[in-house]
């Protein structure tokens, strides 16, 4: 029974190979050359700064916010005596700027 077993197991084995042999040599005929490997997977971004799908996003986003801040400032004025928006440096009231102050003008005309 064992020496059975092994012809038959031969056999498969012969079948198997002329039919992969065939399979190859049609595959050839058929204009490829190597069998046919799946696609690689599209490289992903390593990090987000990458991704320009990320960074559309976010710029989307921020303008979003940046709408919504100037729709609420809109519809919500400063109190009086406030000003709307900071003073842009090199305008009075900033530090390091020299102001006119009346208790100074007052000792310079006094002395």
């Amino acid at each position: 029974m064992g020496k059975a077993l092994l012809v038959v197991i031969l056999f498969a084995l012969v079948v198997y190979g002329a039919l992969r042999l065939l399979e190859l040599r049609r595959g050839r005929r058929s204009g490829g050359g190597a069998p046919i490997r799946p696609a690689a997977p599209p490289r992903r971004p390593l990090a987000p700064d990458d991704d320009p799908n990320f960074l559309r996003d976010l710029e989307q986003r921020r303008r979003r916010e940046q709408h919504e801040r100037d729709q609420w400032a809109s519809d919500h004025p400063a109190p009086p005596g406030r000003p709307e928006q900071p003073k842009e440096p090199g305008q009075p009231g900033q530090s390091g700027e020299k102001q006119d102050d009346p208790k100074r003008d007052d000792e310079s005309e006094a002395s």
